[in-house]
């Protein structure tokens, strides 16, 4: 299994994903989805639990997954949220600078 990790490849990891099904080796399952984690994808994951029952095994896999696309979703909105910010600020400083500039009277 780490050896599987190791080699970073994701076909590897599922297929061995899937002979620990083909087994009835349920723990080794888990133990999969934990070892292998950043190659194995979660739909393939998804399927494979579901079409097996393996719901149960895979669940805290799932939740960690969902956990990572929040917390990701979260960070890239919080940038969005800044840039916005910037922008309004840059924005609200060029308008009150026209203003500034308009209202002094005319040099002589």
């Amino acid at each position: 299994m780490e050896t599987v990790a190791v080699s970073g490849q994701e076909e590897l990891a599922e297929e061995l994903l899937r002979w620990f099904v083909e087994t009835g080796e349920k723990e080794c399952f888990a133990a999969c989805l934990y070892t292998c984690y950043d190659l194995l994808r979660p739909d393939v994951v998804m399927e494979v639990a579901w079409m097996n029952k393996l719901s149960d095994f895979a669940m805290p896999y799932m939740i960690q997954v969902g956990y990572q696309v929040t917390a990701g979703l979260c960070f890239k909105a919080g940038l969005v949220r800044k840039h916005v910010a910037w922008q309004l600020l840059d924005m609200a400083r060029t308008v009150h600078s026209q203003q500034y500039d308009n209202a002094r009277p005319p040099a002589e």
